[in-house]
């Protein structure tokens, strides 16, 4: 798949869909998260933590009441289009840095991580939301620290990233 990826991959396409990804979350935010913290009374999505207990996901639903849930799981379902969008736009840039800066394939992995994670953390809120017992949410809340945390490594390769392509250029001979 990364192959068939990388054909395709420009920085033009990898900067436009992670363009688009930000403009979702921008909607996101503005659209979906107001009417989610007025149904939880002031609660957080629980992908947006760091790590949740049960206790936390559960008292999360049950402020929810039946019409918050039916609306987190549309955030649920919407999050799954941000996810591919980001992810797509993410492997074709971390292609490119692959490919031009000649760095190892391990950030891509890690990025392969990140999003099933996040997967993993929707379909386990799905699925308790559902009707599936809340004890279930130990995975999602493992699965959400996972996300996070190869979030932060993906950061931080795009920052060397940076660095290391500037400290290039910045050597690079220059014609008058």
């Amino acid at each position: 798949m990364l192959t068939r990826l990388d054909r395709h991959a420009t920085l033009a396409r990898g900067l436009l869909l992670r363009g688009v990804s930000v403009l979702f979350i921008a909607w996101f935010m503005t659209s979906w998260l107001p009417p989610f913290l007025a149904h939880s009374g002031g609660l957080g999505p629980l992908d947006a933590r760091m790590w949740y207990a049960p206790e936390e996901a559960t008292r999360l639903l049950s402020a929810l009441g039946p019409d918050g849930r039916a609306f987190y799981l549309r955030m649920i379902a919407s999050d799954f289009v941000f996810i591919g969008f980001a992810a797509v736009g993410d492997l074709m840039l971390l292609g490119l840095l692959q490919r031009h800066l000649a760095w190892p394939n391990w950030p891509r992995r890690v990025l392969l991580v990140a999003v099933g994670a996040d997967a993993v953390e929707n379909l386990v809120t799905t699925s308790v939301i559902l009707g599936a017992p809340p004890a279930c949410f130990w995975l999602g809340g493992a699965a959400t620290l996972v996300k996070q945390g190869a979030a932060m490594v993906i950061l931080t390769v795009y920052a060397a990233g940076l660095v290391t392509a500037g400290a290039r250029w910045l050597r690079a001979p220059r014609t008058a």
